[in-house]
């Protein structure tokens, strides 16, 4: 995986894909798990509503981050990869 060479924001382009079930959901949280563990991002592009619908029955469609694009995702990337990292701590004030 990317992750273990420094690249921890991910693009996932699902827009070709027809059909998902539970292995490749399973993939999808593993990689999110593993991207946020190194402080990273992971963003799906384009799911056609069958996976979409999908997701949604299964809550997914709330933990993951949605483009309608590669360059829109790619963007959204870039974008979290500029902001600081959190420890985890963050101070309530």
């Amino acid at each position: 995986m990317h992750i273990a060479a420094g690249q921890r924001h991910l693009v996932v382009d699902l827009s070709g894909v027809g059909f998902m079930d539970s292995t490749g959901l399973g993939v999808l949280v593993g990689a999110l798990r593993l991207a946020r563990l190194h402080n990273g991002s992971l963003y799906l592009v384009a799911p056609r509503e069958r996976i979409h619908r999908i997701m949604a029955i299964t809550g997914l469609d709330s933990v993951f981050e949605f483009a309608d694009s590669r360059s829109e995702a790619i963007a959204m990337a870039l974008a979290t990869a500029q902001e600081p990292e959190s420890d985890g701590h963050e101070n309530a004030s």
